[in-house]
């Protein structure tokens, strides 16, 4: 290699070098001047639910209600403020050996879940079933569990 060649890297290393800082610190910038993923005021929920349930987390309390409608069933989700998940999402737990069910991820903005079917959806069993039903709020980016509650008795599993 010649004398020139080999004093040349040292030069490019250090100009590659200045050049990813650079593309850093102002990445770095922009995001710090965007708006927040989460807004801070969530949209407030319809009426008519047909059951609420508050499930307790490390962030405070998450509350979700059910709205059955014949259309369309769907979960509202409203998430505590500091809220440490990447990915927050429902599962429902049923008992008598069904497998748990991922309703849906609860979007920044969007605190709706649709949950076509109903709750009973592939459970293999009649809506109004008995047996122990559990709604687990989960970071499912992680596979953490932030808080469960059990589902109201009576209502649709």
């Amino acid at each position: 290699m010649r004398r020139g060649h080999r004093a040349a890297h040292p030069a490019v290393v250090l100009v590659c070098g200045a050049l990813a800082a650079g593309l850093y610190c102002h990445g770095w910038s922009v995001r710090a001047e965007r708006p927040s993923p989460r807004p801070l005021g969530a949209p407030e929920p319809p009426g008519g639910a047909s059951w609420e349930v508050a499930i307790p987390t490390p962030a405070g309390v998450a509350t979700v209600r059910y709205f059955g409608t014949e259309a369309e069933p769907f979960l509202w989700a409203t998430l505590p403020a500091g809220l440490d998940a990447a990915e927050p999402g429902l599962i429902l737990e049923l008992g008598g050996g069904t497998p748990p069910r991922v309703l849906g991820i609860i979007a920044p903005g969007r605190p709706v879940v649709p949950v076509p079917g109903g709750l009973d959806a592939g459970a293999g069993r009649a809506p109004t079933g008995t047996g122990g039903g559990r709604l687990v709020l989960a970071d499912l980016a992680r596979d953490v569990r932030l808080g469960w509650v059990d589902l109201p008795p009576g209502e649709p599993r």
